[in-house]
């Protein structure tokens, strides 16, 4: 399945201005491991002021071929963590969770492809010593998984993602702006596992999502090109000196200047509060101007006899 889907992709993306990278770590133990590192180094799981998990140390890989791509992904395979048990010869002691990420000028996208580790049975396997220990984990991390796509099917207030390392890692792909789809693979002879797969699998399908198209960043060729296209539509409609004249931002050419936009690059509260304060000033120059004038005219219906007081000194004399 994973070089099928990567070979799609690469097919999509052949004579277009796309790129394609990928990363590739598990999860062991509930901790992360880049297994594109010579030594699978540990990753650390951090939160940002957003709230969003960001993997520091991440390696990501670009691939422009199904070569180069099974060069880089079998040597993280063998990397991963895996050992002998009661049930299997080689037994996955970890998830792996392997990242496509494609981008253009304008749009990126991601693909999780994740390999979950088998729930197991500690009686039947056998298990002991650090085998139990990661069985343990590996089993808390599908029950904590589980939970997840309960709270999800049942469109939940509050999801518990943080319950394991994995759902934390996954709630992106889980219940994020993304679409889900689950893969069971069953085992005819182990009937109890089966109908647990069955079941979680079968709550999967009635998970709620949030999907969204894929956020465009303008990139400033990209931010260039669209200027020069209104500024086309606005000559074209005759618009152009109207719309200079209202918002200043363009120069006598049309285009913006560095001196012309030299303004925008003070924060925006700045700017309020520079043109707060020289309405202000300009304020305070026109009150000035009334007062001034009020101040003369009163001054001279003082000092000026009304008609009515010449009258009476007239008729005095």
């Amino acid at each position: 399945l994973i070089p099928l889907s990567v070979a799609t992709i690469l097919a999509r993306c052949t004579g277009t201005w796309c790129s394609v990278e990928i990363s590739y770590y598990e999860v062991y133990m509930e901790r992360c491991y880049d297994l594109l590192e010579p030594k699978a180094k540990e990753i650390m799981a951090l939160d940002d002021k957003f709230g969003n998990l960001q993997l520091k140390g991440l390696a990501w890989v670009p691939v422009r071929s199904m070569e180069e791509f099974q060069e880089v992904y079998s040597i993280g395979v063998q990397r991963r963590k895996a050992a002998h048990t009661g049930l299997n010869d080689v037994s996955s002691r970890s998830h792996a969770v392997l990242s496509i990420r494609v981008s253009n000028d304008t749009v990126k996208g991601k693909l999780n492809l994740i390999d979950l580790a088998g729930n197991e049975d500690n009686r039947r396997a056998c298990n002991e010593g650090i085998r139990l220990q990661e069985s343990s984990k590996i089993n808390s991390s599908l029950f904590a998984l589980s939970n997840v796509i309960s709270a999800l099917k049942k469109n939940e207030s509050r999801v518990p993602y943080r319950e394991s390392r994995l759902t934390r890692i996954l709630q992106d792909s889980l219940g994020g702006n993304s679409r889900a789809v689950m893969i069971a693979c069953l085992n005819p002879v182990v009937y109890q596992e089966a109908v647990h797969t069955l079941s979680m699998a079968a709550r999967s399908g009635h998970m709620v999502t949030n999907m969204a198209s894929a956020s465009k960043e303008h990139t400033p060729k990209v931010k260039v090109d669209m200027e020069a296209k209104l500024q086309l539509w606005l000559e074209s409609r005759g618009k152009t000196k109207s719309t200079q004249r209202m918002n200043g931002l363009l120069s006598p050419t049309g285009w913006r200047t560095p001196s012309s936009m030299s303004h925008m690059k003070q924060p925006l509260s700045a700017r309020v509060s520079g043109r707060a304060k020289a309405m202000d000033q300009d304020g305070a120059k026109i009150k000035k101007v009334l007062f001034d004038s009020a101040v003369h005219t009163t001054a001279e219906n003082t000092t000026r006899p009304s008609s009515r007081d010449e009258v009476k000194t007239t008729k005095k004399g």
